[in-house]
């Protein structure tokens, strides 16, 4: 019968270290396989996310209501505005202006006599009805032509009227100017809304809509 000794040098457990170490190598590798299986797994979905997010977007885009997500501005907003259609072509364009609004200007009638103490009141009423406000009055008992030019410039609601007093060598005469040009902003009517005296100022009244001015020297439009 054969035998078997043992050394009492032998290692055993570094051997079975060793052989169990062995064994796991294989473990160890299907490991590391199974982890770089599921990131890839994890880059497929992302990547798929990424794809879907991008179809949305391009389908979007692909409909003929988003052509209308169009803007559109001026460099100066201050001279008008602007709207763009869906059927509007990218691109910048120029606009030219064949005539720019002019401030209004009328010129009254010649003072009768210089130095005339006026009575009564006056009411301005701008082209704009919606404005806020469209009409001042102004009292001028008492007041010469110059005092009539002074009461209209310092009105608190004064909507946009300046006055000044000429000389054409004839007399003096009253000048009624609108501060903003436009048609909005043009004077309609200048009504004589108190009197009694024969000093009063129905020689100043003006109304746009009868369209002819007999009383006024000159009416430039605004």
């Amino acid at each position: 019968m054969a035998s078997i000794t043992t050394s009492t040098n032998l290692d055993v457990n570094g051997l079975v270290t060793q052989l169990m170490a062995a064994e796991r190598q294989p473990l160890t590798k299907l490991q590391s396989q199974v982890n770089s299986a599921s990131s890839d797994i994890s880059l497929y979905g992302t990547i798929r996310s990424e794809l879907s997010t991008l179809e949305s977007a391009a389908r979007a885009l692909g409909g003929i209501d988003a052509l209308s997500a169009y803007s559109a501005g001026l460099s100066d907003s201050t001279v008008g505005s602007v709207t763009v259609s869906s059927s509007a072509s990218a691109g910048q364009y120029s606009v030219a202006v064949g005539s720019l609004a002019s401030a209004q200007t009328l010129v009254g009638p010649r003072e009768v006599a210089s130095g005339i103490v006026y009575s009564g009141e006056l009411e301005f009423t701008a082209a704009n009805s919606g404005a806020s406000p469209n009409s001042f009055t102004v009292n001028v008992a008492g007041k010469s032509l110059t005092g009539v030019r002074d009461a209209i410039n310092s009105a608190t609601n004064n909507f946009g009227v300046s006055a000044s007093v000429i000389n054409d060598g004839t007399g003096n005469r009253l000048v009624l100017r609108s501060t903003q040009p436009g048609a909005d902003n043009a004077i309609t009517k200048v009504t004589e809304v108190a009197s009694g005296t024969d000093t009063d100022l129905s020689f100043l009244a003006f109304d746009a809509s009868s369209g002819t001015y007999p009383t006024y020297s000159a009416v430039t439009r605004g």
